[in-house]
């Protein structure tokens, strides 16, 4: 058995999105099909990246390699995976009860009655004030994040989701990932000379979807448009990975940059961070409060 330590901390930023694509790309390639994952040296693991870990563990084991999470007694990791859901997810035991976590989960198909409730606990954890046809925007815009993530990305294991409002911090934190085709390598099919960064840019632009890409319809993508619309009236930020390319959003656009990962991962990997707004209220362009 390999035994892995995991560092004593992984912060949301290149550094972190790099060890965590490094991670996956050793697990899959390495000789040995059983890993630990040692996190008794951890003190900070962020909430953006669990949900990728749980799409890792799945693609893993559906790879013939089998990760084992490993702690030392309590620690503070261990309680944040427990309270997340991603503990009793992997373990199949306990029952995760923090009113703060969008609880841990994985979805094969669409249920709008559930990815409502993950759509709505965002909203309701989110540390602003929404009208309510923004609240009807955002939830509409997840969902389709949530519908793109199952339905195109060709991934036979659904996506993953999870997200938590961390007080000290004071932050929002929300992850989708799922682990198939990913957005540049889905584009590049089409747009054969387009780079990665060229690719995620196209996805951003208004009414681009990869649905029109397989069908020949209309463009009607507005996922990542709005939800960069929103980060940016926010001052939060946005994060992608995707592939061979790691994108990154923040400060309200001031901002904004993409590296290339050497370890490429499968899938796509979104995170959004909202902070805290008491001045303002959230509407949509042209709404009459």
């Amino acid at each position: 058995m390999t035994t892995l330590k995991i560092p004593a901390r992984l912060n949301l930023d290149f550094t972190g999105y790099k060890y965590m694509s490094d991670l996956f790309s050793y697990i899959c390639n390495c000789y040995d099909n059983y890993i630990t994952l040692d996190f008794s040296d951890v003190k900070y693991f962020d909430a953006g990246f669990v949900a990728f870990l749980g799409g890792m563990y799945d693609y893993s084991k559906s790879c013939g390699k089998y990760i084992n999470l490993s702690f030392t007694n309590y620690t503070r990791a261990y309680k944040y995976f427990f309270d997340s859901g991603l503990w009793t997810y992997i373990n199949q035991t306990g029952v995760p009860s923090n009113q703060n976590a969008i609880q841990f989960g994985n979805f094969k198909y669409v249920d709008y009655n559930v990815t409502n409730v993950y759509t709505n606990k965002f909203i309701d954890l989110a540390p602003i004030t929404l009208s309510s046809r923004a609240k009807e925007h955002i939830s509409f815009n997840l969902i389709e994040l949530f519908t793109n993530a199952i339905e195109h990305s060709e991934s036979s294991l659904g996506c993953y989701a999870c997200g938590h409002w961390m007080p000290k911090q004071n932050t929002l934190v929300f992850s989708i990932y799922d682990s198939g085709i990913g957005i540049p390598n889905k584009i590049k099919r089409i747009y054969s000379n387009y780079s990665s960064e060229y690719a995620v840019r196209w996805a951003f632009e208004m009414g681009n979807s990869t649905t029109q890409l397989e069908n020949g319809i209309i463009p009607r993508g507005m996922g990542l448009y709005y939800l960069k619309d929103f980060i940016r009236a926010n001052k939060g930020s946005l994060r992608i990975l995707s592939n061979d390319i790691y994108y990154e959003y923040k400060d309200g656009g001031d901002s904004e940059s993409f590296k290339v990962i050497d370890s490429p991962i499968h899938g796509t990997l979104i995170t959004v961070k909202v902070i805290p707004d008491s001045l303002n209220l959230y509407c949509l362009k042209g709404e009459q409060i």
